[in-house]
C-alpha cells in the first residue's frame, strides 16, 4: 500500500508510506520528491517504466488530485469507479486497460 500526504493548496508532498513487499525497493522514489520540496505533479509528470510497482506512484497522485477535486471514495463506492473519476481527463489513464490496471493496484 502506498499514501502520498500533501498539502492541498500547493500540492506539495509532506510525506509517504509505504506498505508490503519491495517497499524498501519503492521509498526512495517518493524519498527524492520530498527531499527536492517538489509536488504531487512530479509523479504524474515522469516515466515509469511498465509493469512495475513504482507506477503506483503515479496512480497514487492521480487519486490524490481526484480527492481534491471532490471525488473521494465513498462508502459502498466501487474503486474502480473512484479511480475512473479521478483520471477521466487522462485519456490513456481513462482507457479500458488502465482502468483493470487501477483496479489491480487497489486490491491487491
Amino acid at each position: 500500500m502506498l499514501k502520498l500526504i500533501f498539502a492541498p493548496d500547493d500540492r506539495k508532498l509532506l510525506g509517504v508510506s509505504l506498505i508490503g513487499e519491495s517497499a524498501t525497493e519503492l521509498i526512495h522514489i517518493g524519498m527524492m520528491v520530498l527531499d527536492n520540496g517538489l509536488t504531487i505533479d512530479e509523479f504524474i509528470e515522469q516515466v515509469f517504466n511498465y509493469p512495475t510497482l513504482s507506477e503506483t506512484y503515479k496512480y497514487a497522485a492521480y487519486d490524490g488530485l481526484g480527492n481534491l477535486s471532490g471525488h473521494k471514495l465513498r462508502e459502498g463506492q466501487s474503486p474502480v469507479a473512484a479511480a475512473d473519476l479521478g483520471v477521466a481527463h487522462h485519456p490513456v489513464l481513462a482507457s479500458k486497460p488502465m482502468r483493470r490496471i487501477l483496479h489491480a493496484t487497489r486490491t491487491n
